[in-house]
């Protein structure tokens, strides 16, 4: 009776900690436009552009050419600062499946500030 006890409330905690994952904050949601700086990518919100054009949302990123990132785990590292792990679709010429890691900061101007930390065909 009391291992069974203790299994359950093992498995319960286990349950509930993936609930409480870091996620990010609402107010990234909206479209960008990118730039790119030396080693990283800086995306502009309010400002219009077209074929460098980007729409975050709190899980997902999608862009003008075709390329579609689903945010499969988010880190908080600081009060701005996040680490996400994305999968992500190329199907701008022929699908080709991805993944990507980086750092995304989030600047007072509600800019969004991109640092690549790895990417990989799959």
């Amino acid at each position: 009776m009391k291992k069974a006890l203790l299994t359950g409330i093992a498995a319960l905690f286990l349950a509930t900690g993936t609930a409480y994952a870091d996620v990010l904050p609402r107010s990234i949601r909206g479209d960008y436009c990118r730039e790119y700086l030396n080693d990283q990518v800086l995306y502009k919100r309010g400002e219009l552009c077209s074929s460098d054009a980007a729409s975050f949302s709190r899980t997902h990123y999608e862009n003008a050419r075709d390329v579609d990132c689903d945010f499969i785990k988010i880190k908080k590292i600081s009060k701005r600062v996040y680490r996400v792990q994305a999968d992500c679709v190329d199907s701008h010429t022929q699908p080709r499946q991805f993944f990507s890691l980086f750092k995304l900061k989030i600047l007072p101007s509600q800019n969004l500030l991109i640092t690549y930390l790895r990417k990989e065909r799959q």
